[in-house]
């Protein structure tokens, strides 16, 4: 269980899991009944928790994005496969050129959950109730009654009602300043100092800011520099001011002073795409609370601060 000291934060997520590890320690066959989903921003480590809570029990994990989940053909294989990397074959049944598999305890682990098809979520509606646990597809029938069902999703809501009965709900929190300087410095070996620097310029969304950290490593190799001068380099190369806010970000904040934009109207005033503005900058500031979005986006308090 000392794998779990590894992950900074989470305390309330990691005591959930660490308490469902325990009871399923204490079985032979290592079985997890209980199925989760783990709710949190982006970056805030539910796979890193989830992989964690896998190490400790020892079970073989199929770890897959709802995105490359079209149907339960697609999943029966990404179980199939995973069990056949470990070069362990399941033995099947065969039921009328159909495989029948009884599975062996097995994580199956779907990140993006609210991202499956209605039409995908109706059909693994017996696979995840444990009396039944029935996988249908073409070519095998799993017995999945040995199964941990873990879901990761920033939108449970999205999921159908039906669908989430089947799941306990674990909630994330979007990590510190302080608990991401704690990452950081754990990750580069870099001291709280440093570490600071970074986050302060890197943002709290752990995985820009690591981003971040690399970039400052490679212009320190490239250069010959220190890693304080590397990152006044990165600062000024990446357009970032003395406040850690990038150029973008301000003139995101500067529009939305002047009240509440639809995406359209943000886009036209940014100068960007609408979907760089969707994919790359409104998702970390809305998880750093610098702007909210209800139908519109407008700015918050902490955002007017910033700026």
């Amino acid at each position: 269980f000392c794998l779990f000291n590894k992950i900074i934060g989470q305390d309330g997520a990691v005591d959930a899991l660490a308490d469902l590890c325990y009871k399923g320690l204490g079985r032979r066959d290592r079985v997890i009944a209980e199925s989760v989903v783990l709710v949190g921003p982006p970056s805030s480590g539910k796979t890193t928790i989830v992989k964690t809570a896998v190490e400790i029990l020892g079970i073989t994990s199929v770890i897959t994005d709802a995105t490359q989940i079209k149907n339960n053909d697609d999943l029966a294989n990404a179980v199939m496969t995973a069990w056949a990397k470990k070069g362990l074959d399941l033995p099947g049944e065969d039921m009328e050129g159909v495989q029948l598999v009884r599975l062996p305890a097995t994580a199956i682990m779907v990140d993006e959950l609210h991202a499956l098809r209605d039409s995908v979520q109706e059909g693994l509606l017996k696979a995840t109730e444990r009396s039944d646990g029935m996988l249908f597809s073409k070519h095998y029938i799993l017995d999945c009654r040995n199964v941990w069902w873990i879901g990761a999703t920033t939108h449970w809501g999205d999921l159908l009602p039906a669908f989430r009965t089947r799941f306990r709900r674990i909630d994330l929190l979007q990590p510190t300043f302080s608990e991401v300087v704690q990452m950081v410095s754990k990750s580069f070996g870099w001291d709280m100092a440093v570490s600071g620097q970074i986050v302060k310029y890197g943002g709290i969304v752990p995985r820009e800011c690591f981003s971040f950290g690399r970039s400052v490593i490679d212009a320190s190799k490239r250069g010959g520099l220190t890693v304080c001068e590397a990152i006044a380099q990165v600062v000024v190369r990446e357009g970032i001011n003395v406040h850690g806010l990038k150029r973008q970000r301000v003139r995101i904040l500067e529009l939305l002073l002047g009240g509440e934009m639809i995406l359209r109207s943000l886009a036209s005033g940014v100068g960007c795409p609408k979907q760089e503005l969707l994919e790359h900058w409104l998702p970390p500031m809305l998880q750093e609370g610098l702007v909210e979005f209800d139908g519109k986006y407008r700015i918050t308090e902490l955002g007017k601060t910033k700026l």
